[in-house]
């Protein structure tokens, strides 16, 4: 059975530290090429106090890694940036979408 998540703090630290790198204005992207893709998400408490907006940040993350994992294989970390606590709830998918879109069309891969 192959894992699809990112669970040891050696494999977060190998990502965080390779330079494949994108950077918004509210989420941090990093990736490296891999045989078996894996992902992580996270969202500190500091970015979204309520458990319910972290948990919306993640879920609509998991969608686009779902949707990059059918076309690439990569092990992929998205972080939430500490700006990202100053957006509304109605304005998170969509900064979470253009994030997505600049980061696919800057780098013109699918992980």
């Amino acid at each position: 059975m192959t894992k699809h998540t990112l669970n040891t703090k050696r494999d977060i630290l190998a990502l965080l530290q390779s330079p494949n790198k994108h950077s918004s204005p509210y989420i941090n992207f990093f990736w490296k090429q891999s045989n078996c893709p894996r992902s992580a998400i996270t969202c500190a408490k500091r970015c979204l106090k309520r458990a319910v907006d972290r948990n919306y940040f993640k879920r609509i993350n998991r969608s686009y890694i779902c949707q990059a994992a059918k076309q690439g294989s990569c092990d992929m970390l998205v972080v939430a940036r500490p700006r990202f606590a100053t957006l509304s709830r109605k304005n998170m998918k969509q900064v979470i979408i253009s994030a997505w879109t600049s980061f696919q069309e800057q780098y013109n891969i699918a992980c």
